[in-house]
């Protein structure tokens, strides 16, 4: 393979820096595009970052190893040697883009956003059509709130590349938080069309579904991103969003299902046990539907709807003193339906013989 013969190469010429650069950029290469584990990932980069600095060992001002080098050690996290090599790059070739990308990418994540906002926009400067320097400039404004901006160089990016995938999909995210559902689809239907395997894009429309109470089009959805790998540890809200369409569809066997899952991730969220109390209830499973609702009201103990309906769920297994003690509290905070079931257990009282 190429690997194999840059390799031999490199054995051949021990002092060809450009020989070693090629063997560090193809390890590289074939690391991000590989499909091995992670584990397999870093152990090629670290062969692509002796094989660089090897490179650099030999020709010290060899401008594109530095930049490579750069590139391979933020991938790997480190971030102060990526800039180090990075601003060597610049200095030996002030006109490298990339390398400008390289330090605003390592400045983004050590949250320094205004050194990675200047760096991303001299990239853009030296090239104007660098659709990732425009991308992740986006990202940064983003972070920093000035969405207007942020869209600017998002739609930049999508139009040097309309298949640059993670565009369309924040393209998608940011028209959806602002309530522009018409283009939120249309970016995200992008996404899923350029990389039919794209789970973000997935869930994402699953959200903006059940938004509009298109029920159909959430399943459809968000069962394609849990087909694709979506789990309840990674994408709770996916799950969510099937829990909660699926019991509106009274499905509530599978919506149980769902709800159970993401509750993992989100037990201080008592909707997820409000909805899976009401399912439970639907399935007859009073018990679990009584479980349900006092876990929600340890969240939210004066929420009335909760409180009725946990008086359903101890009528239903037989437990009086829970019952009326959950109505009245449920009609003292104004719910009639709670009212009405007190006076109407009154007048069963009252008519025993």
């Amino acid at each position: 393979d190429a690997i194999g013969m840059l390799r031999r190469l490199t054995q051949l010429k021990t002092s060809d820096a450009r020989a070693h650069f090629l063997l560090g950029y193809a390890l590289d290469e074939y690391a991000t595009r590989s499909d091995s584990t992670p584990d397999r990932q870093e152990s090629l980069r670290n062969l692509a970052i002796e094989s660089l600095e090897e490179a650099i060992r030999l020709q010290p001002e060899y401008a594109d190893a530095h930049r490579v080098l750069g590139y391979v050690l933020l991938n790997q996290g480190l971030l102060e040697p990526s800039i180090y090599h990075s601003n060597r790059a610049i200095q030996l070739d002030p006109g490298d883009a990339s390398a400008y990308v390289n330090i605003g990418s390592a400045r983004a994540l050590q949250k320094k956003h205004e050194m990675a906002r200047q760096a991303f926009q001299q990239a853009i400067k030296l090239d104007p059509r660098s659709d990732e320097a425009h991308y992740l400039l986006a990202l940064v404004l983003l972070d920093l709130n000035e969405i207007d901006t942020a869209l600017h160089h998002l739609r930049q990016c999508a139009q040097i590349n309309p298949d640059h995938v993670r565009a369309q999909y924040r393209l998608g995210y940011v028209y959806f938080h602002r309530d522009d559902l018409t283009s939120a689809l249309s970016h995200l239907e992008n996404a899923v069309s350029i990389r039919p395997d794209y789970i973000p894009a997935y869930v994402l429309m699953a959200s903006l579904h059940l938004r509009q109470e298109n029920l159909t089009e959430v399943r459809k959805h968000a069962r394609a991103a849990i087909r694709l790998g979506a789990s309840a540890d990674r994408y709770p809200s996916v799950h969510y969003n099937l829990g909660i369409a699926l019991y509106k569809m009274q499905e509530y066997a599978e919506s149980v299902r769902y709800l159970e899952a993401s509750k993992q991730s989100y037990p201080d969220d008592p909707q997820i046990s409000f909805f899976l109390g009401n399912a439970y209830y639907a399935l007859a499973e009073y018990a679990a539907a009584r479980e349900a609702y006092e876990s929600a009201l340890g969240l939210q103990p004066d929420n009335a709807d909760l409180l009725y309906n946990a008086g359903n769920a101890c009528f239903m297994l037989h437990d009086i003193a829970c019952v009326f003690e959950r109505y009245h509290r449920s009609c003292d905070m104004g719910l009639n339906l709670a009212c009405d079931r007190i006076e109407a257990l009154n007048e069963t009282e009252r008519n025993k013989p």
